[in-house]
């Protein structure tokens, strides 16, 4: 009986992995409508400085989405890089952290809108709660907060928690 069982699984299991090679692209395209409908479904919190100074202080995963030469002349410290288009620094972001599930993203004022589309990636990618600092680095500057520049570290330091970025 038992020989009989495990033939009837196998031959399910087969057939299960044979339809979704066959039908891959019908797949890839009902994936995509998924992510599609979660992108639909963002809507980022935005915040003000207060707000920004007590996520600092905890420690909290802070990401600017400037430009890297905008980020290593000067950037929220403890914030890590992620530009909008850098595949592979996002890729790592999320890899790292997204067992966060909250992430705060700024970029340079409240003109540029890169805070924004960083934000819809890592909400698509799985961070449930995004949190944007619309006024962005002018703000922070401005409101003579303490800032850091150099170059970037590695994302072992942001699933830390700790450290400059």
């Amino acid at each position: 009986m038992r020989l009989v069982l495990l033939r009837a699984a196998l031959v399910a299991v087969l057939a299960v992995v044979s339809g979704l090679i066959i039908n891959s692209g019908q797949l890839n395209a009902l994936l995509h409508q998924v992510a599609v409908q979660d992108a639909a479904d963002y809507a980022p919190r935005p915040v003000e400085l207060p707000f920004v100074r007590t996520w600092q202080r905890a420690g909290k995963l802070i990401v600017d989405a400037r430009a890297l030469d905008s980020y290593t002349e000067g950037h929220i410290a403890g914030a890590y890089s992620a530009p909008v288009g850098d595949q592979q620094r996002l890729q790592a972001l999320v890899d790292c952290c997204v067992q966060r599930a909250e992430v705060l993203v700024y970029c340079s004022s409240i003109t540029c809108s890169d805070s924004f589309a960083v934000g819809e990636l890592l909400f698509v990618a799985g961070f449930k709660q995004v949190y944007l600092y619309e006024a962005g680095f002018a703000d922070w500057l401005q409101q003579q907060q303490l800032w850091a520049s150099g170059s970037l570290s590695q994302v072992d330091s942001v699933q830390s928690g700790g450290g400059e970025h």
